[in-house]
């Protein structure tokens, strides 16, 4: 299937905030309930041992996705004890503060806004970005690439999903369903989730419109490699591929490191 470049309404800096924070919520809860990114953990034990990193660097955070369970899959197959810290253009600040308690602050936050393309060499550890990378074009995801290697910082990119119609027609039956759904169980609770979902219902619409433009601009494992490639950096190791999760679906990732 081709990828087409369309809009996705989250990304604009005028988007209604709490409408924004509703579909990262969303986002966490569904991410979460599903275990999407459980194949990531291993991938992500092997690079931060490979590199020597003592923690990992979140980016395009939304709202905080699978973090929690992730951590918990690291303690497990590393015996250590990583910390993560979030951050996002767009950060979702109560989330973030839900994860940091939750997590007894081995999940950390910035609250400023990060862009993904600049990233403040002071932050350090291992990059990653979980369901967000086709939010950048060609040219734009190649910076992305790009400040990772000029920093010298790994990177690792997931996104559990593949460009194919199994994935579009599962955002288009779940999402009418799922959103309004979930809205009452989420947490932090929010009086603008329940009034953006039932009275005024600009979650559910943003969330499936954004979904299903999200599916029609995964890269494939081909196209990421070819973007990283293009950097021409011998000293930078590239891999990419699919992973399988829990519930049978696919995770297409790119990793990135320091040879030396």
């Amino acid at each position: 299937m081709k990828r087409f470049h369309l809009v996705e309404f989250e990304d604009y800096q005028r988007f209604p905030t709490a409408v924004r924070d509703g579909i990262t919520d969303y986002l966490r809860f569904f991410i979460g309930f599903f275990r999407l990114y459980s194949p990531a953990a291993k991938v992500l034990n092997d690079l931060l041992k490979r590199t020597g990193k003592s923690g990992i660097l979140d980016l395009c955070s939304g709202g905080g996705g699978e973090i929690s369970h992730l951590l918990r899959d690291l303690d497990e197959i590393s015996g250590k004890k990583y910390n993560i810290t979030l951050c996002d253009k767009f950060p979702n600040i109560k989330s973030f503060m839900r994860l940091q308690k939750i997590s007894g602050g081995r999940i950390k936050f910035i609250e400023k806004s990060v862009d993904a393309l600049n990233v403040p060499a002071e932050l350090k550890g291992v990059r990653t970005i979980f369901s967000s990378f086709h939010h950048f074009d060609k040219e734009t995801g190649k910076k992305v690439l790009s400040d990772a290697v000029k920093n010298e910082a790994p990177i690792a990119i997931f996104d559990a999903a593949e460009r194919k119609w199994l994935y579009i027609f599962g955002v288009f039956f779940s999402t009418p369903l799922m959103q309004p759904l979930s809205s009452l169980f989420i947490r932090p609770f929010r009086f603008s989730r329940i009034f953006f979902t039932f009275i005024i219902p600009l979650i559910p619409v943003f969330a499936l419109w954004d979904g299903i433009v999200s599916m029609l601009r995964i890269y494939t494992p081909e196209e990421l490699l070819e973007m990283a490639q293009d950097l021409n950096d011998d000293n930078y190791l590239w891999k990419s591929g699919l992973l399988k999760n829990k519930i049978g679906t696919k995770v297409t990732y790119l990793i990135g490191y320091p040879e030396n």
